[in-house]
């Protein structure tokens, strides 16, 4: 036997169709809205409501005074942020324009230090004296290929 919560819970699990419901809630379902007519009712609303929302909503146009008034908010009211004053206020204006270039310059440090690292690194192929720089047989294909498939677990003891 089904409950009204239950039948509720179906409902807006699985929609207003009743073949989408599990094959053991269906026969209950059927027993419940022929002696509950206001579980028949909140199908039937569920149904047109879905409908409704398949078929869309008008789309509703703003007129051009409305969208005027919209756009002229913020000229009619702009916004003015505070002045700062003190040595905060001062490093803040001499670090800012400089704080891209830092950036920068962090940035192609640790790729240096990372690109200079890797040169520490015996690769598979060499002896544990030799480096990449420093092997003068290689030719570039064989470098290429033997960093390709470089793993840095293999060289750790």
């Amino acid at each position: 036997m089904m409950t009204p919560s239950r039948f509720e819970d179906l409902l807006d699990r699985h929609g207003p169709d009743l073949a989408q419901w599990p094959a053991g809630e269906r026969a209950a379902a059927d027993a419940l809205l022929r002696r509950a007519p206001e579980m028949a009712a909140l199908l039937e609303a569920d149904r047109q409501l879905r409908t409704v929302l398949a078929d869309g909503l008008p789309g509703a146009t703003a007129g051009s005074g409305l969208r005027a008034a919209i756009l002229s908010i913020p000229l009619a009211h702009p916004r003015t942020l505070p002045r700062r004053f003190g040595l905060r206020a001062w490093l803040a204006g001499l670090l800012r324009p400089l704080s891209a270039g830092m950036a920068t310059a962090c940035a192609a440090g640790a790729l240096g230090f990372v690109l200079g690292y890797g040169q520490l690194i015996t690769l598979p192929g060499l002896t544990g004296t030799d480096t990449a720089s420093s092997e003068a047989s290689a030719s570039d294909g064989e470098l290429v290929a033997s960093l390709a498939f470089y793993s840095p677990l293999e060289t750790l003891p």
